[in-house]
């Protein structure tokens, strides 16, 4: 019989609806089917898997840790009982870059010769924007000067189409891309119309927003100072990850940030242990990679973030691996 999991997951196209449909290519060969939910994005997706109302979900390592934790935005929430199930390989970054005809090469230089930065930014409402509200102010500024003296923080997609419904059950920004081109169509709008000329946000190889940006202009990507970034990293369960030499065009040497080297696959610590060691044993098909972005899996006992941790089942299974 084939058991059916409701998962949390993002947007479709989004990393972690990536890592949930890849994991559903492989988990029917263990009996298990995935009902992805894709709406629910952001803080939404460890709500849900807190609350029960997914069984399972995807999501960044930070949104485990500040749910655990009740920490910053998620502080209301009683989740200490979330426990992760797998570590899925894709590397993330927090990227500072802008155009390099404006001759800046730190992100301090930005508010020290008051730049007209544009980068392409989370939305407010997002809980990464607090990560780089954060930085910013660790490097002397912010988004509210940087708009004061003639920049912007515009968002990565068109702010009246986020996260409506609609046909097909899929998101109206999934639809309106769909329709025009790749996701990079919107990036391509506001380069051409002076909306953006760089980017602060967190991507990963497979960023739409950078990748566009970085082949269609020179871009500076701006070096951050490790005393900021080792206060962001704590203060918010990151990792020093550093970005690598020729990731895009203009990463000219090795550039230290902060961001993460997995998506986790987590459930709570009540999760079916069955489903535990199906989702382990399915993980490691080869089919698992491939998909749009990259993604893949190391079958050896993950280094989780700080505060995080692995559930019974999957400790189990990965001690036994090692014997």
């Amino acid at each position: 019989m084939t058991r059916t999991v409701k998962a949390a997951a993002s947007l479709v196209g989004s990393l972690w609806w990536e890592v949930a449909d890849s994991l559903g290519r492989v988990l029917p060969s263990e009996g298990v089917r995935l009902d992805i939910d894709w709406s629910r994005y952001d803080h939404l997706n460890v709500r849900a898997v807190a609350a029960g109302e997914c069984e399972i979900g995807v999501t960044m390592p930070p949104f485990v840790d500040w749910a655990v934790r009740g920490r910053g935005p998620l502080a209301d929430l009683d989740a200490g009982h979330l426990r992760v199930i797998a570590a899925a390989n894709l590397s993330t970054w927090l990227v500072a870059a802008v155009d390099a005809e404006s001759g800046v090469r730190t992100l301090r230089e930005i508010g020290e010769k008051r730049s007209p930065w544009k980068p392409i930014t989370p939305p407010g409402d997002q809980l990464l924007r607090a990560w780089g509200e954060r930085v910013l102010e660790l490097h002397g500024f912010s988004t509210r000067a940087l708009r004061d003296w003639g920049g912007d923080d515009p968002p990565p997609y068109a702010r009246d189409l986020r996260h409506e419904p609609a046909e097909d059950g899929l998101p109206a920004q999934w639809i309106a891309d769909r329709a025009s081109g790749p996701l990079s169509g919107y990036t391509h709008y506001q380069l051409e119309n002076g909306l953006a000329n760089g980017v602060f946000m967190f991507v990963n190889l497979a960023s739409p927003w950078t990748n566009v940006l970085a082949n269609v202009r020179t871009m500076n990507f701006l070096d951050l100072e490790d005393d900021a970034l080792r206060a962001v990293a704590e203060d918010f369960g990151a990792q020093l990850v550093p970005i690598p030499e020729r990731l895009y065009p203009g990463v000219d040497r090795t550039i230290p940030t902060i961001g993460w080297r997995h998506q986790y696959v987590y459930g709570r610590e009540d999760t079916d242990p069955e489903l535990v060691r199906a989702i382990l044993k399915a993980l490691e098909r080869p089919e698992f990679l491939d998909n749009a972005m990259g993604i893949s899996y190391t079958a050896v006992e993950p280094d989780l973030v700080p505060g995080v941790e692995l559930h019974p089942a999957a400790l189990d299974w990965y001690r036994d691996r090692r014997k």
